[in-house]
Parts: C-alpha cells; structure tokens; sequence
C-alpha cells in the first residue's frame, strides 16, 4: 500500500507569532482600535479638544502679535473691565523724591565738640609756650614749632610774623580767648561734611570775634581754628538708611495706581507698552510672557473636559446610540462653527453685530433633529460656560440665548 506524501504546514504555529516583536503586535492593535468606530469617534473628540484649544488661545495671543520685539504696540488695545494697575515706576518716583525731603540726620556732635575744644586748648597751650618764649632760640623754637605744626599751609608765614619775636602773656590769651569763642560759634551753628568742602575758610573767618584782642593777630587765631577744626555734623548713614526704608515702606503700602476703565484705550497703535500697560494686558490674559504654555495647557485642560463631559455622556447614553464617528463629527463641526463665530463676533471683526446674533438656536435644533433633545441641550449649555469663561463673553446674554434654544429644543 503505497502511502501519501506528507503534506507541509505552511502555517505559522502561535509561537511563532509571538515571536514578532512587542512594538508591531502595539502598533496593529492601536491602528485597529483607531479605525474602529469608538477610536473614530475618540480620535475626533481629540481633534476636537485641540481645534477648540486653538481658537480659544487666538483670544489670548492677539496682543503678543501686535506688539513688535521694540515694544511698540502695532495696534490699539481697550480694556475689557474695569482695572486698577499698581504703577510701579511711579511709585518709585514718587519714593526717590521723598527720600530727597528728609532732613538730614546727624551723629551726637556733643563727643565732637569735646574733642575739638580739647584739642585746641592743648595746640594753644603748645603754641603759647613758645610764642611768649624769650628764652629759647630760634633755632630751637622753629624746630619745636615744625614737631606741632609741621605740613600746615602758612607754617613758615605765622612763624615769621607771629613767633620770631615774643608774645607778651595778655596778648596770648586774648588770643587764646578768642580762638576759643570762634570755635564755639562754629559748633554751636553746626559745621557739616559739606561745609567743609565748600565753606571752611569762610565760616573760620566768619566766626572770629572782632574785638577783644589785637586785630593784627587775627592771622594767628585763623591759623589756630584751621589746625583743629572738623565737622562735628556728621551724617548717621544707617539712622538715615532706616528712614528711607520706613519712607519706602509707607508709599509701597499705599502705592500709585492707574486706572483703566471698561473700553478705555490701554495703548495705542505706535505707542511704547510701558511697565503699566503691560500689567494691565497680563491683567487680561493678552500678553506673551513666560506663562503663555501654562496659558495654553489651561486653555487645552478647559477644551479637554468640556470634550470630555460630552463624549462620556454620549458614551452612556442609550446604549452608545450616539456614540459613533457621524455623530462625533455633526457636534464637532456645530461647536467649532458657534466658537469661530463667537469669537469674531466678539473682537468686533464682523462689524457691529449683536450678540443675540449667535446661531446658538440653529446649532440646538440641528442637534434635536439629528441626535436627541437632551444631547443638544448639554450640547449647548456646556459650550455656553466654555465661551463664558474663556472668551470673556457676556454671561448674561448668553444665558438669553442658552434658554431661547431650550425652548426651541
């Protein structure tokens, strides 16, 4: 008995399939579950979310495209409500020109004026034993008198004038009188930093007295105040930091403030955005700043759960009736049209058009018509709140709108 030929199996046994790597076996599941009608329905609620994302977000960049890398606005920009901006730049003016009126406040110039007064008794006393010297040679006296002295401007003119030849003791304290009456005349007016730069020779002259010596050693107490005196108003730097920051601290509670009413013009086309208008623009969402991705998550994160609240609601209901690609898209394609039109009707690009203008009735009818009447009135409500919190509308109105399509539902 002659036997057949085994036939081959041209079959890949199961362990051969599993042997195809991971990531094809993932990819022909995920290109399957898309192509399904839930993933189609799903893959357009995404579509969808992103779609509405993205025009929502126009909202929020047209002032970053209208203002140039200069800072210069390329368009005009009102205030959509009423706004009080805190003026930084202002506040700051207004902060360095109260620093400028505080008064000077000064160190106790009471140790000062001790050690002055002390020194010059002490230079007279040294001075005066030499002056009223008839002992002493000149040799050794102009030496004793360069160790006191020695560096000052005029040393060598008051020594020849006043020291060569002896002062008689009542001269000397005449003298010795008078220099000390000037000096408190200086101290009691006070003698500050810059008088010292500006106004020494001056004030020394000033303050000697005009009688009550002999007038030609009026060189001789000019020459004696000029070798002791020193400011003794100094400024107390930290006590005047510490005013200037309690000054600071009291304007920055109550600081400058701008305000920009409803409508009002923030900038205009050519103008510079200064440090306020750009606040106020942050203010209103319309800037392009670091946050702007944050921004745009938020604006995604709003899109995604309005979508979200929608999808999962036709996913339960009836049954998953109305769940299916035909149905995703009639919703999609209703609610991007209301938004597109909502937001050109809102930034006035359409003209003076009302906002009762809205299609809201036409999408909820058509919705009624082809779906059922609940799917469009959480149709309609959800959108509503989506456009009222992210495109700035006017809730009121809107709510007219929302329940004249209920009772067309």
């Amino acid at each position: 008995m002659k036997l057949l030929p085994e036939q081959e199996d041209h079959h890949l046994p199961d362990s051969a399939q599993a042997l195809k790597p991971w990531y094809i076996q993932l990819l022909r599941k995920v290109i399957t579950a898309l192509f399904s009608s839930s993933g189609l329905t799903i893959s357009i609620g995404v579509f969808l979310a992103l779609l509405l994302s993205g025009i929502i977000g126009m909202n929020y960049l047209d002032i970053s495209r209208g203002v140039d890398k200069n800072g210069i606005s390329l368009m005009d920009a009102y205030a959509d409500f009423r706004m009080e901006i805190v003026d930084r730049e202002a506040t700051q003016r207004k902060i360095d020109r109260t620093k400028q009126t505080i008064p000077p406040i000064y160190q106790d110039e009471q140790p000062h004026n001790k050690d002055m007064g002390e020194n010059l008794d002490k230079r007279l006393n040294d001075l005066g034993a030499l002056a009223t010297s008839s002992t002493l040679p000149q040799t050794e006296k102009y030496a004793r008198f360069q160790q006191l002295v020695g560096g000052t401007p005029n040393a060598d003119v008051i020594f020849e004038r006043y020291f060569k030849a002896p002062i008689s003791e009542s001269d000397w304290q005449q003298i010795t009188l008078a220099s000390q009456t000037a000096l408190q005349n200086i101290l009691k007016t006070g003698f500050t930093e810059a008088d010292e730069q500006l106004r020494r020779d001056v004030t020394i002259r000033q303050s000697i007295p005009r009688s009550g010596y002999n007038t030609k050693y009026r060189d001789m107490i000019y020459f004696a105040l000029d070798n002791t005196l020193q400011p003794n108003l100094i400024l107390d730097e930290m006590a005047m930091k510490r005013k200037q920051e309690e000054v600071a601290a009291q304007i920055n509670q109550k600081p400058e403030i701008r305000t920009f009413n409803e409508k009002q013009k923030i900038v205009g086309k050519g103008e510079k955005v200064g440090a306020v208008e750009m606040a106020a623009l942050e203010r209103m969402g319309k800037t392009s700043s670091n946050n702007m991705l944050v921004s745009w998550l938020g604006l995604l994160l709003m899109s995604g759960l309005f979508v979200f609240t929608l999808w999962s609601y036709l996913y339960h209901f009836r049954g998953r009736q109305f769940f299916k690609p035909a149905y995703a898209a009639l919703i999609s394609t209703l609610v991007l049209v209301t938004t597109v039109f909502f937001h050109l009707q809102n930034t006035d690009m359409l003209g003076n058009i009302p906002p009762y203008a809205l299609p809201l009735g036409t999408v909820a009818l058509t919705l009624a018509i082809f779906t059922h009447p609940h799917v469009s009135v959480l149709t309609t409500t959800l959108l509503i709140f989506l456009l009222a919190l992210t495109l700035e509308g006017d809730f009121q109105k809107l709510s007219v709108l929302l329940f004249g399509s209920y009772m067309g539902v």
